[in-house]
């Protein structure tokens, strides 16, 4: 028996690797990660503010998960100063300072910049700034008619969830003509008024002109859906249960015929 083990029979100098101070990567990894989750969980902010909030609260919190942890190493006496660092404030810098610190892969930090450049290219914000007159139009003639918000309330009647806009807009035009001559495809014009969107459709079927045109509910970040603004057929406007039937012959379905089919 050594002397340090006479001296101390009661002493064990065994180390237990589970008690040594050491800082783990999940909060982390978990800061690294928030704006990928972000552009997921757009799909529940139904509205610009919505969406300020949620790219503010993944800001907020990044930054307090990072000074949390932080103010943590430098209790543990792991990091090289007894304040907490400006870095904090930007996170991605921060997960390199410590992995540099902690003589750690910086694996974090590249993972939490590529979840970032994905953030910024996909959110909401900045999918708005790249749209230009053909997205517009995409929001009307790849759309289904349930995006259409104003359509007439009937028990009998139910929006068109199987063909897109420009499918039954055509159908519609070579359905109504008696020869091919007097249908055309539809086209489509976009138009802004102040701080609003128009599409415009324009069509022929038996030989009259035929303009729909649609309002884009959109605030620039979350695309609610569309509305009727006006119907005109050979330059007259359509209105009340004229503009009603219309609108049910397009882009409604009958379900009473539906049943009958069945």
């Amino acid at each position: 028996m050594d002397n340090y083990q006479s001296i101390y029979p009661d002493t064990d100098r065994t180390i237990n690797l589970n008690d040594l101070v050491t800082a783990d990567n999940s909060l982390m990894w978990y800061a690294a990660a928030l704006p990928f989750f972000g552009v997921i969980f757009e799909f529940y902010a139904d509205s610009k503010y919505l969406g300020f909030f949620l790219w503010g609260l993944i800001i907020v919190t990044r930054i307090l998960v990072c000074r949390y942890d932080n103010k943590k190493l430098i209790k543990m006496g792991m990091w090289q100063s007894q304040s907490i660092t400006p870095a904090v404030f930007l996170p991605v810098v921060y997960m390199f300072k410590r992995s540099k610190a902690l003589r750690r892969s910086p694996s974090v930090g590249i993972v939490a910049v590529m979840c970032m450049l994905f953030a910024l290219l996909l959110n909401g914000f900045t999918q708005s700034l790249s749209y230009n007159e053909e997205n517009y139009c995409e929001f009307v003639s790849q759309y289904y008619a349930t995006y259409i918000l104003d359509l007439p309330e009937d028990e009998n009647y139910v929006a068109d969830s199987y063909n897109t806009i420009d499918g039954l807009l055509n159908s519609y035009c070579f359905l109504q003509s008696s020869s091919l001559s007097d249908a055309s495809s539809i086209s489509y014009e976009y138009e802004k008024d102040g701080k609003n969107n128009y599409v415009t459709a324009f069509g022929r079927k038996n030989g009259e002109d035929m303009e729909i045109r649609f309002f884009i509910d959109y605030d620039g970040f979350y695309y609610k859906g569309m509305e009727i603004d006006s119907v005109r057929i050979d330059g007259k406007e359509l209105e009340g249960d004229e503009l009603d039937e219309f609108l049910k012959e397009v882009f409604m379905v009958d379900l009473s015929e539906e049943e009958q089919d069945g």
